[in-house]
């Protein structure tokens, strides 16, 4: 019996509770009649106690261990919220300090020393971390085409190759003609696939 499980239910008095189990031993003579039955009783109940604390030791070892490990991953978690913080804070005042140099060459050219002056304010805003486009780069003559091209979510090139600054139904146009082109020719499209006239 050592080593093996043991199922409670199938032990000597194992329908008793431990206190009464207890009991029972405590109350045991040498000429009780059930001594044999009393004492292999008291074993079993001491060797199913024993595998029981044995269990809820590995159990609670378990759980100790899955919250060092949860603790870890939560510190982890933590550190690179802080981070993403962080960022988002440098990236606020990224943001922020363009929008003020922007507003700040506005004001030069509206009422400080005109246009030339403001330009001043943008282009050392570039030249600072080397941000000037450079000539051979395509666009980098067209002020309109160079946005279109480089901004973080561009538009779909138009069908010309040109990137694009009117969107319509997904696609792209880089200028009004053949914005103009592509809705007429979707129109007539329209109208032949209904095989009707437009009234």
């Amino acid at each position: 019996m050592t080593g093996d499980p043991i199922d409670k239910e199938k032990m000597c008095f194992g329908h008793l509770t431990d206190l009464e189990m207890a009991n029972k031993v405590r109350m045991l003579y040498r000429d009780t009649l059930d001594h044999e039955a009393v004492v292999t009783g008291a074993r079993d109940r001491i060797m199913w106690l024993s595998q029981e604390n044995a269990r809820l030791i590995a159990e609670r070892d378990e759980y100790k261990a899955k919250m060092i490990e949860f603790s870890e991953k939560g510190k982890a978690v933590l550190k690179e919220r802080e981070k993403s913080k962080e960022l988002n804070k440098d990236f606020s005042k990224i943001i922020h300090d363009h929008v003020v140099l922007m507003q700040a060459a506005w004001i030069e050219w509206q009422h400080g020393k005109g246009a030339e002056k403001a330009m001043v304010w943008i282009e050392n805003a570039l030249i600072g971390p080397g941000q000037l486009p450079d000539e051979d780069e395509p666009y980098s003559t067209e002020s309109q085409a160079w946005y279109d091209a480089n901004k973080a979510d561009p538009f779909p090139k138009c069908f010309c190759g040109r990137p694009s600054n009117i969107l319509w139904m997904g696609k792209g146009f880089c200028c009004e003609q053949h914005y103009s082109e592509a809705k007429a020719k979707e129109l007539v499209f329209a109208v032949d696939s209904e095989g009707g006239h437009c009234d």
